[in-house]
């Protein structure tokens, strides 16, 4: 026999036997990788499932702290208890357009202003011993409620108003249903005496207890994690339960590639190396790309995920933990923008306020942007408030401020600096310029039906222009209030 056959035959021998060892190897190590990739993903389901409820939570203490800290609450709500201010801003405005299903206002000496009178509360719970904003889970009415906790404080988280406001939502059928939409698989979550549900073949799956940490019967991945209290106390159990038919798939592929493995040797040899090539090595150096782009910020990438394999259900693990991430992001920066944007404005008239106006005019300062600063208040509002009350003073400072955003140039900027005092900015205007703008909205204002019961309704203005009076904002602004109230005292001269 020729040499070259003989090496060949022998390179067929020892590929064979070295391709029946590997496949020995891989099956009698296959349940160890089977049982490593099991817990791979209920590792992953838990976390999911764990960080929808801080998700929650976390939306919760947003909300629960931007009406806490707003100083109406301390005053119409706690001090007092508007009737009409509570209705329309907190309870059942916030029921109905956050979906919440508790909504507490109780002071630290147990009066309840606010009350949610279809659960059964221990209110002692909602009363925090220190001044700090509380989220957890608690069991009322026999259901695990998701819920935050904060002090009454004004704006500024200076004066406490001895009150504390909370929000909570109920774990029910709905929200669940919900969830399980987002976390892609069933699960039931157990309390002492309830038991709600997405799926009623959970049931046929229950256990007491699970050794090791999970389950796989019957194509369904099942494990039991457990929900704490704020005192760390166990209240409830999630029993997660998700249909996955992988690993048996994969065990009848060992299988198979045993038997094919044997007929098929050279071809094999030569399919597993394309294959190493173009399904793994490929596939996890477009991970590592991907984790790349990640890094550098973008998430807008495109993983193939398609393929029913360790690697097809890496990459769509990864795209979950991805869209996780985007989900996160996108809560985060519409939460800073929302919070910028809220401290930026007057929440009674929907003008920019005493704040955004400081810092607008500390960056013209900054860039030596000539303009010129009007410092406004309004004649006779006293008299509105006095005579027709604040509700009708509240709505003439909105018509007010409309009134004045409508008459002034596009880039030009109204804030309300205070009470019946507001501030405009007219951009690149020199005193006289400015003194020309005031006095023709002067008299326009005049014209206009400002007069409820017959009251008339004016403003005193004062001037003062960057860099002509001053380079110093406070300067500015002491500048224009002196003349204001110096029209304001010839007026009441006359």
């Amino acid at each position: 026999m020729r040499l070259r056959y003989k090496i060949f035959y022998i390179n067929i021998i020892v590929i064979f036997l070295v391709i029946i060892s590997i496949l020995l190897i891989i099956f009698s190590l296959s349940k160890n990788i089977l049982d490593d990739n099991i817990r791979t993903r209920v590792e992953l389901y838990k976390n999911n499932f764990s960080n929808l409820i801080e998700i929650e939570k976390n939306n919760l203490i947003f909300h629960v702290k931007d009406y806490a800290y707003w100083e109406e609450m301390g005053i119409k709500g706690v001090i007092n208890k508007d009737e009409n201010w509570i209705r329309d801003n907190l309870d059942p405005w916030i029921r109905k357009n956050f979906n919440y299903d508790l909504v507490l206002l109780i002071k630290d000496n147990g009066e309840v202003i606010v009350d949610t009178p279809l659960l059964n509360l221990n209110y002692d719970d909602f009363i925090l011993k220190k001044h700090d904003i509380v989220s957890g889970i608690k069991i009322i009415n026999n259901l695990p409620i998701i819920f935050a906790t904060s002090p009454v404080f004004d704006s500024n988280g200076e004066k406490f108003y001895n009150a504390y406001l909370t929000f909570g939502i109920i774990i029910n059928e709905n929200l669940i249903n919900e969830w399980k939409n987002y976390l892609d698989f069933d699960f039931a979550i157990i309390t002492e005496n309830s038991y709600i549900s997405t799926s009623e073949e959970i049931e046929k799956f229950q256990f007491n207890e699970i050794k090791p940490t999970y389950q796989y019967i019957h194509n369904y991945i099942s494990t039991f994690l457990p929900i704490y209290d704020i005192e760390g106390n166990k209240i409830a159990d999630v029993h997660i339960h998700k249909y996955d038919d992988t690993i048996t798939k994969m065990n009848k592929t060992i299988l198979s590639g045993i038997i094919v493995g044997g007929l098929l040797t050279i071809i094999s040899a030569f399919i597993i190396n394309i294959l190493l090539i173009s399904q793994i090595i490929k596939p996890l150096e477009n991970l590592d790309k991907a984790t790349k782009e990640i890094s550098n910020g973008n998430y807008e990438i495109k993983l193939d995920y398609s393929k029913n394999d360790e690697i097809g259900h890496l990459t769509n693990s990864f795209k979950k933990m991805l869209d996780i991430i985007k989900y996160r992001e996108k809560i985060i920066t519409n939460e800073k923008q929302m919070a910028i944007e809220m401290s930026y404005k007057d929440p009674l008239i929907n003008v920019f306020n005493r704040k955004y106006l400081i810092e607008k005019v500390e960056d013209l300062i900054k860039y030596e942007q000539p303009f010129s600063i009007i410092f406004l208040d309004l004649d006779n509002f006293k008299i509105i408030n006095d005579v027709l009350g604040h509700k009708v003073g509240d709505e003439l400072l909105k018509k007010i401020a409309d009134w004045f955003s409508n008459n002034l140039r596009k880039d030009d900027i109204i804030a309300r600096y205070g009470g019946d005092e507001f501030c405009l900015i007219l951009y690149g205007l020199d005193k006289k310029s400015a003194y020309e703008v005031i006095q023709r909205l002067y008299k326009l204002f005049q014209l206009q039906s400002f007069y409820p019961e017959d009251i008339p309704i004016g403003f005193s203005y004062g001037i003062a222009t960057f860099p002509e009076d001053s380079e110093n904002i406070d300067k500015l602004l002491s500048i224009a209030d002196n003349k204001m109230y110096q029209m304001k005292e010839i007026k009441s001269n006359k």
